[in-house]
């Protein structure tokens, strides 16, 4: 009983956490892409590197049919999940949806 006693002492006392606002972005001008997977976000630029725009083009159309990639509109707000600074990648998320993409750091305004 003291133990049961004690435990709801502790939990009256530990302070309770409070969440903050995640940071949101703005997707810059141009045309951007994005992808649930890094490997699938680098494998679409590689063909672009390759200049394999068929590929590209291809494996996009797949990845936006199969909800694994989306199209970002400029001036779209996004909010910050993760960073991969040393890629150059973020992954990002619209308001309101769970899934979350990777994209070009440089995406972000």
């Amino acid at each position: 009983m003291k133990v049961i006693a004690l435990i709801m002492a502790v939990l009256l006392v530990v302070p309770v956490l409070t969440v903050t606002a995640q940071e949101t972005y703005q997707i810059a001008e141009g045309k951007w892409f994005g992808c649930e997977t890094k490997e699938e976000f680098n494998k679409l630029l590689d063909y672009l590197l390759d200049d394999d725009y068929e590929a590209f083009n291809n494996a996009l159309a797949i990845g936006l049919m199969t909800g694994t990639c989306t199209i970002f509109e400029s001036g779209e707000t996004v909010y910050l999940e993760d960073t991969s600074i040393l890629s150059g990648l973020v992954k990002v998320r619209r308001p309101g949806e769970t899934r979350e993409y990777w994209t070009n750091l440089e995406a972000l305004e």
